[in-house]
């Protein structure tokens, strides 16, 4: 379940409650079919902090030391049910709207994990999602001259490459792939000739991403 969204008992993080925050792996069977009511995979900390009766401030940060990322596993899990499922993943709300900084280190966290798009909470934290889960001109141009690379050589019977010191396989050519994918979206949803922005690509998606305009409160 996302943040804001009742549990069986009425009580956020009731004991005995269901567990909520993580919509997406509270659904056992997602391999078996689709999930019902949401298009979306979202991963909620407010609701998950509940249910854990983790120790977190109004950011839902740690309030005390902790080594590495806090969220870590749930936001795996959130992303590695949602391609399973295939669906997109939107990442957690970030309630410090004056805390620019803090907003992209979050996207760019979620973003390095898979995640398509994030909640925005606050009009100025839009255009932050829109660049961070856009693919960079670099990313695209190492893309595309990748997949040439490796398709040239694939021609010539051979199945694997060396480029830039680095081993190129079919795995590399799946996250070029990945990318190049992302960066088309991005110019339909904005009609720019480069991609600009990266944004959730399911109907009624509420996260910042590439191509999306609204935020949700």
């Amino acid at each position: 379940m996302a943040d804001g969204e009742p549990d069986e008992s009425g009580e956020p993080g009731a004991p005995g409650g269901p567990l909520r925050g993580l919509r997406v792996v509270e659904a056992a069977t997602l391999a078996a079919g689709p999930m019902v009511g949401t298009a979306l995979g979202e991963f909620g900390a407010g609701d998950l902090s509940a249910s854990q009766r983790a120790r977190v401030d109004g950011n839902f940060d740690p309030i005390s030391e902790y080594p590495g990322d806090f969220w870590h596993v749930a936001r795996f899990q959130v992303v590695t049910a949602a391609r399973a499922a295939g669906i997109d993943a939107i990442d957690a709300p970030y309630p410090a709207y004056d805390d620019p900084d803090g907003y992209r280190r979050s996207a760019t966290h979620a973003s390095l994990l898979g995640f398509d798009g994030k909640w925005a909470i606050h009009p100025s934290q839009i255009p932050i999602a829109h660049e961070v889960f856009s693919p960079s001109d670099a990313e695209i141009a190492d893309a595309r001259s990748s997949i040439e690379a490796y398709r040239r050589s694939e021609a010539e019977g051979v199945g694997a490459i060396g480029r830039d010191g680095r081993l190129v396989d079919a795995a590399h050519m799946r996250l070029a792939e990945n990318t190049l994918h992302k960066a088309e979206l991005a110019r339909a949803e904005r009609g720019t000739a480069a991609p600009t922005t990266a944004a959730p690509t399911s109907p009624g998606a509420g996260g910042a991403g590439p191509g999306d305009d609204e935020d949700e409160a």
